[in-house]
C-alpha cells in the first residue's frame, strides 16, 4: 500500500472516530473540521471495491473469463 493511500484510510478512520465520539473535545475538533472527510471509511471501500471490480471487468481478457463462468457462479465470486 502506498503511503498517500495509508494517509488517507487513516483520515478516513480518525474522521470516523470523531463522528462516533462522545467526548466534548473530541466534538470541538469535529466542528472545527479539524480533518475533513466527504466520505466515511466503509463508504470509502465500498467505492474502491466497486472500482476494482469494474476495472478488472474492463479488460478484455477478464471480461472474457467473466461472461465463461458467469453461468457457473455469482456475481460475488
Amino acid at each position: 500500500m502506498g503511503i498517500e493511500k495509508c494517509i488517507r484510510r487513516e483520515s478516513k478512520s480518525l474522521h470516523g472516530y470523531l463522528i462516533e465520539s462522545r467526548g466534548w473535545m473530541l466534538q470541538a475538533a469535529l466542528k472545527e473540521r479539524v480533518i475533513v472527510e466527504e466520505e466515511n471509511l466503509q463508504d470509502n471501500k465500498r467505492r474502491k471495491k466497486e472500482e476494482k471490480v469494474r476495472d478488472w471487468k474492463e479488460k478484455a481478457l477478464h471480461e472474457e473469463f467473466v461472461q465463461q463462468i458467469s453461468n457457473l457462479a455469482g456475481e460475488e465470486t
